[in-house]
């Protein structure tokens, strides 16, 4: 799982599944999106992408979608695992922002 969060001013994010596909491949099932950080909307299943990994290390990942955007993606704090239920759980932030 990962959580995607935007910063100020609109704090939108996203949750999503990471799939491994091949050593540099990433399958992506939307699964919430987040609308001021506050609104939940459940993704439909045709909400799906894929990664191509550049650059990988311990805090940063560096990929290319499937629609040409890039992604730099940083690890918020690794010690911090998300619930499999969907939406916030108690264990409070993302894992990657």
């Amino acid at each position: 799982r990962a959580r995607n969060q935007e910063t100020s001013p609109l704090f939108n994010g996203v949750d999503a599944e990471l799939t491994p596909d091949g050593t540099s491949n990433v399958k992506v099932q939307f699964k919430t999106f987040w609308i001021f950080g506050l609104i939940p909307i459940k993704a439909p299943e045709t909400a799906r992408g894929e990664l191509e990994i550049t650059y990988l290390d311990g805090d940063m990942r560096i990929c290319r979608g499937d629609k040409g955007n890039l992604f730099v993606l940083l690890m918020e704090d690794s010690s911090v695992r998300l619930n499999r239920k969907e939406g916030k759980g108690s264990d409070g932030g993302g894992v990657e922002q």
